[in-house]
């Protein structure tokens, strides 16, 4: 009995140490954490990214947050990846984190971005040019610059120009709501020919939907630098799950492809999952790219992983 009850011991013992001696990305039940804030474009991005993760055996989760949350998560490791970083616009937000090294940047997986004020074309052909424009025809306005969710770093950008009457936007107000319902608000007043200023960027649907114009900022309140959107990730993530991070080290967009997920989601009403999910199964060359040199948790090469799983559900 004393044999038997040591050859047990000795048993767990062995198994204890075997799973403990797994990274952590091969442990059964396992899951990455994808963090997103609802936005058309990051919300489909999210998307395509989890469910090539899931096809190559990499088990995904969303949730969706507001953005303050978001990066605390991540730096609480609550939460894995965030692939919708706007820098410099954000890096007031991101920068104590990353300082911490709790927050690691691994890609730029779009370069070609625009984040700032926009009027309609009609409002700029009448003079509304620059930001230093706009107080001259503030009436027109209602001295009102439409807002998305608030704790947005675009919103905190306007709220700091008015605190600080920057531009002579003192009197101005932020109406804040969320990024549907300012395109609501901006698709109401162009259909009646109105004055609106809301918070513009390049990728979305709007670029090929309305005749709009991104203004001028001489004094640099949106950052100098060109705007580019980055992959963040916790800090332990790389060590844990090589794969998993080589692949989002090598997932990046253009504005082409990032403008036909947010039209087919955003303007077109679609599912996010099924758009991901018909654009992976049309665009397999290019996530061949993507996965390329990853292997699936199966150990089998990433590309054919995914070309199985999405050959399957077609």
């Amino acid at each position: 009995m004393r044999l038997r009850h040591h050859r047990l011991i000795s048993c767990l013992f062995a198994i204890f140490i075997l799973f403990f001696s797994l990274p952590p990305s091969s442990r059964a039940g396992d899951a990455i954490d994808f963090g997103y804030v609802n936005w058309p474009g990051v919300t489909v991005k999210t998307q395509v990214a989890a469910q090539i993760l899931d096809a190559m055996g990499y088990p995904t989760k969303l949730k969706m947050v507001a953005l303050p949350v978001l990066l605390r998560s991540m730096a609480n490791e609550d939460l894995d990846v965030f692939v919708g970083a706007w820098v410099p616009t954000m890096s007031g937000l991101i920068g104590p984190y990353r300082k911490q090294g709790k927050i690691v940047e691994v890609a730029t997986n779009l370069d070609e971005t625009i984040y700032t004020l926009a009027v309609p074309k009609y409002v700029w052909d009448a003079g509304v040019k620059s930001h230093a424009d706009l107080e001259k025809f503030g009436d027109k306005f209602g001295r009102k610059i439409i807002g998305i969710e608030p704790g947005n770093d675009g919103n905190q950008i306007v709220l700091d120009a008015i605190a600080s009457n920057t531009y002579n936007l003192g009197k101005w107000k932020l109406v804040e709501g969320s990024a549907e319902a300012m395109m609501i608000a901006v698709n109401a007043a162009i259909k009646k020919g109105e004055w609106i200023v809301w918070l513009g960027w390049m990728p979305h649907w709007m670029n090929l939907v309305y005749d709009m114009k991104y203004l001028e900022d001489p004094e640099g309140i949106w950052g100098t630098d060109e705007e580019v959107v980055k992959t963040l990730v916790r800090s332990g993530l790389p060590q844990e799950s090589p794969e998993v991070v080589q692949f989002l080290r090598q997932f990046k967009v253009t504005p082409d492809i990032q403008n036909e997920w947010i039209l087919k989601y955003s303007y077109e009403k679609g599912k996010p999952e099924k758009v991901a999910h018909d654009w992976i199964a049309s665009h397999l060359g290019i996530v061949d790219q993507w996965v390329y040199g990853v292997k699936a948790a199966d150990g089998r090469r990433g590309r054919s992983a995914v070309r199985e799983a999405f050959s399957q559900a077609r």
